[in-house]
């Protein structure tokens, strides 16, 4: 099992690190997806960085 795709990619107990460059066309939002395969009472947490075409960028944490 598990998602498959040519985006998709999986992350061992220890985490990881996925960086992703996704070109705006005429898109006004993205959406970011996860199937995360936990304890039901698990807390997790996925930090995102968003940097933009002028050179600033943005870190939001983002509860699962």
């Amino acid at each position: 099992g598990g998602a498959t795709g040519r985006y998709a990619f999986a992350f061992g107990a220890g985490g990881g690190y996925l960086e992703q460059t996704v070109a705006s066309d005429n898109r006004d939002n993205f959406v970011l997806s996860a199937a995360v395969d936990a304890p039901s009472d698990a807390n997790l947490l996925v930090e995102v960085t968003i940097q933009y075409a002028d050179g600033t960028s943005e870190t939001q944490v983002l509860e699962l």
